[in-house]
């Protein structure tokens, strides 16, 4: 007897699907190239969710997992856009590509405002050399729920863009010491603490998201911290010999 996916098990059949909509690098590319593709008009999230399309038992099989493997890019009017979807849809976005920063200065604790948003990955294009972006990011990091990791997607060559990324955790240092010792309602911590990393060959940078620090003495702050300066500013060092 000839064995056909939609014999095999329900569980069987989401894990190869699992495999089949995860969207990879390929042809060598990184991640950060990959963003890129994401980013240019030739891509379409509607490719990735085609599977629904094939017969009904597909869709209600792979419905939910196609959206949670599908990258959606926002270029334009992200917020009428994603206010437009019930909440049954978006519980299901898990990857966000959207433009610029100007969107988030609206937003609270949760992703567009919309608490059932759970992202694995929520990446930004634009650029992050100018400072009023960075303080609106910063702003908005401080309070952020339900993100996994912040990405910046950046142009490989660009040192201005990668020092702006650098000038971006130095402000959310910055802000974090000021509310934790000397904001006139200190202390307030974070609501989510961001780990940075450096990917000097590509063409991405990641902030991703942990518990809050503890309250602990300025002296011993400073001590946690000195290590995470002292990066950051021979990275900014390197980037700008």
């Amino acid at each position: 007897m000839r064995t056909s996916l939609l014999s095999l098990p329900t569980e069987l059949r989401l894990q190869i699907a699992s495999y089949a909509l995860e969207q990879l690098p390929t042809n060598g590319k990184d991640r950060g190239q990959l963003l890129h593709s994401f980013r240019g008009s030739d891509y379409k999230a509607s490719a990735n969710l085609a599977i629904r399309l094939v017969c009904r038992q597909f869709n209600g099989d792979f419905h939910r997992l196609a959206i949670q493997k599908t990258t959606f890019v926002l270029h334009h009017a992200p917020a009428i856009k994603v206010n437009a979807q019930p909440n049954e849809v978006l519980r299901d976005v898990r990857k966000l590509v959207i433009s610029g920063h100007s969107i988030i200065s609206h937003w609270q604790r949760f992703p567009f405002n919309r608490e059932c948003l759970h992202l694995d990955d929520l990446s930004f294009y634009g650029t992050l050399e100018i400072a009023e972006h960075r303080n609106d990011v910063v702003r908005m990091l401080r309070s952020l729920q339900n993100v996994k990791q912040v990405t910046f997607s950046m142009e490989p060559s660009s040192k201005a863009e990668r020092l702006g990324y650098c000038r971006l955790v130095g402000q959310i240092l910055k802000e974090d010491h000021y509310q934790r010792y000397d904001s006139p309602d200190a202390p307030q911590p974070e609501t989510t603490w961001w780990s940075w990393g450096h990917h000097s060959e590509q063409a991405w940078e990641c902030l991703l998201a942990q518990e809050p620090k503890p309250i602990m003495a300025e002296q011993d702050y400073l001590l946690f911290i000195k290590p995470k300066v002292d990066e950051l500013i021979a990275q900014m060092v390197l980037l700008s010999t």
